[in-house]
């Protein structure tokens, strides 16, 4: 991770107040500012709930590979829970599934920020480490997810 633009994080956070008081609102930067590569960072905010969270888009592959080679792990804008935030899966119309980490953020200054990055960071290369282990097909792929996912009836918890 290469050392972040602290210019970024104060546009990122000055969009983030410009848009607060119409509702849910979202902002999005290039994460390559950040820190991170070839992944969008969004910040939302859901002013019913007064949540705010940090989004990574880091993958997008076709629905119907994931759908093939771990059935398990798609739920239909569903979600791939873990502590602290999740990893989602969003299938599009186009047959595609979008792969984000997610996690909540308790403020917006540039100390908190700095941390929800790298644990969005971990989270993004636990993800994408789960998909490179689906999508080589070897033997690993069952102890890789039995190590990284615990199945419940109602959700699949990944462990990142």
């Amino acid at each position: 991770m290469k050392a972040p633009d602290p210019k970024a994080y104060s546009r990122l956070i000055e969009d983030y107040c410009r848009t607060l008081g119409g509702g849910d609102v979202s902002v999005e930067t290039n994460a390559s500012v950040l820190g991170f590569e070839d992944v969008t960072i969004i910040l939302r905010h859901d002013e019913i709930f007064g949540r705010v969270s940090m989004t990574a888009l880091v993958e997008v592959l076709p629905a119907e590979t994931l759908r093939r080679i771990a059935p398990d792990l798609l739920q239909i804008n569903g979600a791939l829970t873990c502590s602290g935030g999740h990893a989602f899966g969003v299938e599009s119309e186009s047959g595609e599934v979008q792969l984000h980490c997610s996690l909540p953020l308790d403020g917006l200054d540039a100390e908190a920020l700095d941390a929800a990055l790298a644990t969005l960071q971990a989270k993004c290369q636990a993800a994408r480490g789960l998909l490179t282990a689906l999508q080589e097909g070897s033997e690993q792929i069952r102890k890789f997810v039995e190590s990284m996912v615990s199945y419940d009836p109602s959700t699949v918890l990944l462990r990142v």
